[in-house]
Order: C-alpha cells, then sequence, then structure tokens
C-alpha cells in the first residue's frame, strides 16, 4: 500500500499521451532487442502496458509479438491510435468487442481496492474462447505461499494458458 506521498517508479505517466506513445516504443525496442518471446507476463500497470502493445500490433495488422499473455491485476489498455492523436482513451469490451485474440490468463482479487474492474475488463477485450480468468480472495497482489488455494488455482489458469498456445502451434 503506498500513500499520496510516496515516491514509486511507473512505466508511463497515465495522464500523458507522449509519455504513454514512448512507453509503447520503449517496451517494442525492449522485444526486439532482448527476444524473441513465447509470452508476456505482466502485474498491473506492465499488464496495461503488455495489453496496449498488444492492441497496437493488431490496429496495425502487425505480427504479434508474443503465443500468449498472463496478466495478473490486469488494467485495461489504451487505445494506441487515440495515443497517436494525443488523446487518452481506455478500451471498454461493450464498444469495443474482443480485440485480443491469443491464449490470455487474468487473475485479480476481489477485494483489488481503487481498479475493482479493470481485470475484468481486460478479460472482455480478450477472446472468449481463449482467455482464461481466476479471481481470488485476496487484493492488489498475486496468490502466494500463503493463499495456497488461491496460488494452485493460478497456477491451473496459466497451464490451461500455455496449453491452448502450443495447441494453436
Amino acid at each position: 500500500m503506498s500513500s499520496g506521498d510516496d515516491e514509486f517508479f511507473a512505466y508511463f505517466d497515465e495522464a500523458s499521451a507522449g509519455s504513454c506513445r514512448q512507453s509503447l516504443v520503449d517496451l517494442d525496442a525492449y522485444i526486439k532487442s532482448a527476444g524473441p518471446f513465447d509470452g508476456l507476463m505482466a502485474f498491473s500497470m506492465g499488464a496495461v502496458l503488455g495489453a496496449t502493445l498488444l492492441v497496437q500490433r493488431v490496429q496495425k495488422n502487425a505480427v504479434l509479438p508474443f503465443r500468449l499473455a498472463i496478466f495478473f491485476c490486469g488494467g485495461v489498455p489504451g487505445d494506441p491510435s487515440a495515443l497517436d492523436h494525443n488523446k487518452i482513451r481506455f478500451l471498454n469490451g461493450a464498444s469495443d468487442g474482443e480485440v485480443l485474440h491469443l491464449p490470455t490468463a487474468h487473475v485479480w482479487g476481489k477485494n483489488d481496492s481503487g481498479s475493482l474492474t479493470w481485470g475484468p475488463g481486460l478479460a472482455e477485450l480478450c477472446s472468449s474462447q481463449l482467455a482464461t480468468a481466476f479471481t481470488h480472495d485476496g487484493g492488489h497482489e498475486i496468490p502466494g505461499w500463503n493463499n495456497s488455494a488461491g496460488l494452485e488455482r493460478t497456477v491451473q489458469c496459466i497451464q490451461r494458458t500455455i496449453n491452448r498456445a502450443i495447441g494453436s502451434q
């Protein structure tokens, strides 16, 4: 937990379209220099960034850089085409539909304060045929040693996603 006075690092300033665009450029450059990667595994703001990069690739009809994505406490991605016009717009499953068509795992806590709809919102943007979701009893966290049932279900969710990716080769 943090207070309003705490300092922390972030991938981008969510109020700045320019900052968001630059984070996509930086992530894309990293993937090109250090990849290839089979999958994306991301938490919270990293999931927002990773999902936004995937949406950008879809919008440009480009090949996706990953065969699967695993999102922990994921957030709703921004619309890259809006960022190109210096505007910030978050995607919405009701209006944008299923945008991402790759195997995905979505794990979030039912007590995640401040972003209770983010996990489900991201899952709605992913193919319902390829997405697996699990809501654990915790908060803005990945289930660990102190939540063995949640950890086991998280592992099952991830394994199902990997199996789907392997099966789609």
